[in-house]
Formats: C-alpha cells, structure tokens, sequence
C-alpha cells in the first residue's frame, strides 16, 4: 500500500499549473496573521447589543384581538390613561368592534362599525330630526349647539360628568327605538381589534362598560345599563378571550421575538359571572433598543 504522503506527492505531478518552488517561498506566522486580520477588517460581522430605551416621545404600538361573548358592542368602551396625566375616553381610532351571536358567530357579516359610532343605527332618525335637539341640561357637544341625536345626549352627560339618564324620558331615544336596540342586542357579544399607540411611560388601557366621564379627579365609568341588564332579564358580563395582545413595533424578520412581547397571553380566556367584579392585568415591560 502506497504511504499517505507518497500518495500527494504523485496527485501533484497532475497540476497544470506553474507553482513557485519551495526554496523562493517564505512562510511566516506574522504574514498569516496580517492576512487573517485583513480579511476579518473586510467582513462585516452583525453583533446585537440591547440597551435601555430612554426616549418618551415616541410612541409604542400596541395590537390586540379580544372577544366578549356577553357583551354588546354598543355598551363595550376603550379608554387610555397615563402617569403623564393624557388621557383619551372612549377611544374609536383604529379601533373596530364587529356584533356576534351567541354562538359567536358574526352578525352583519362583511359590516364593520368603528368603536363609538353609531351613524348607521341614527341615520334614519336623524333625517327625521327637529332642527335642534334638546341636550337636557348638559353642555351641547355640537358646535350649532344642539343635540340631534340618542348618542348625542348620552355623550354630552358622560362629558359634563353626570349619570346618564334614563332613555324612556329622552326624545331622541324614544324616536331612534334605543330601548328596543337596547333588547334586541342584549344576547350578543363583540369582537374588539385595532392598533393603539400609547406614550412610553407607565400607564394602562382598559375596556369597560357604558360611558367614561371625570368626577374630579376620578376616571369613572356609568355602570346603569350594565347592573341594570337588558330589557329581557339578560345580564352582562367581562368575560373575555384574548386572541392576540401585542406590545412593540410590527417586524417581519428574525428579530421580532427581540423586538416585541409578541402575544405572551394569546388564547387566555377569563370567566367574568360576577357583576361587581373586575379583571386586572398587569404587564410589566421595559423599553429596550436593539442596535
């Protein structure tokens, strides 16, 4: 059997190529290193670092997917709240609520309402409108100073920060039918998705029921309709699933896991039977910067 080096000297007659010979060659360990670090200076080399995120006015998306399957989405409101002392009411922007059944089920299929707006369900009323509504007492939210509408009257108390006021006495309800949406709307439930974006300080968003309004120095919401229940002996609850819940900016690479709490509370579902009762998240997030 041939020797191992015998075998490369023989595989080395078969280069057809002209090679330096060996005694005009000079190999030395400082040429290899100069030459290695050259070829390291040449490549680029990706080397993530995270560090503490001190920027405040930027803002952080947040995007979410929640289901409340005993809860009508006329009565569901979004408000957003801040150590920085913004807050912002029944929040409507980028926000979309769709009606289900009580299969869960979608109701209006290929019809989307935006939170808070309730045109459609007024429209018809509205056309049949005195030229100016009576706002009961409250401040008109309107500039011509009137209130054309059921929602009308109902935001301009939750503004002035008085209760709202039963709907059979309210002309406006009475003619838009409110009280028979009211029944008809008691057994659905709501499908609530959008996009927030919310200052890096701490703070928190949260879904409630019935209108939100200032008592001095108290975020509160009007709970009547909800303790109340609906027409027919239905009652409400919070109950709720969590189909998505995403904090931070909307990557498409490998680096998202870095960049965003993802949906850490995809799927939770929370049973909510208790009327008084309330359901507190708290997340604790800290702002970081991948460069």
């Amino acid at each position: 059997m041939a020797k191992k080096g015998s075998l490369f000297r023989n595989l080395r007659q078969f280069d057809g190529y002209a090679k330096t010979l060996d005694e005009f060659r000079i190999k030395t360990t400082s040429g290899a290193s100069v030459l290695s670090e050259l070829m390291t200076y040449n490549t680029s080399v990706w080397k993530p670092s995270l560090v503490v995120d001190k920027s405040r006015k930027e803002k952080m998306p947040i995007d979410f997917n929640i289901t409340f399957p005993n809860m009508p989405c006329h009565m569901l409101s979004i408000d957003i709240m801040d150590e920085s002392g913004e807050q912002s009411s029944g929040y409507s922007q980028d926000v979309t609520k769709i009606r289900l059944d009580t299969l869960g089920n979608i109701i209006e299929s290929g019809h989307t309402v935006k939170l808070g707006d309730h045109t459609n369900d007024a429209k018809k009323a509205l056309e049949e409108a005195p030229e100016c509504g009576s706002c009961y007492g409250a401040k008109p939210l309107r500039e011509d100073g009137c209130c054309h509408s059921c929602q009308d009257v109902r935001e301009a108390y939750v503004k002035q920060g008085w209760g709202l006021v039963n709907t059979k006495e309210i002309e406006q309800c009475i003619r838009e039918g409110w009280l028979a949406k009211l029944e008809n709307q008691s057994n659905e439930g709501c499908n609530v998705h959008g996009h927030l974006l919310v200052n890096k300080v701490r703070g928190n968003f949260h879904f409630a029921p019935g209108g939100a309004f200032q008592a001095g120095s108290m975020h509160v919401h009007d709970l009547q309709e909800y303790t109340q229940g609906a027409p027919n002996g239905h009652s409400f609850d919070m109950s709720h699933r969590i189909h998505k819940l995403k904090f931070g900016p909307d990557t498409k690479d490998q680096n998202e896991e870095i960049l965003a709490v993802t949906n850490s509370l995809g799927n939770t579902v929370k049973e909510n039977t208790n009327v008084p009762q309330s359901i507190q998240i708290n997340i604790p997030l800290l702002k970081m910067k991948l460069i």
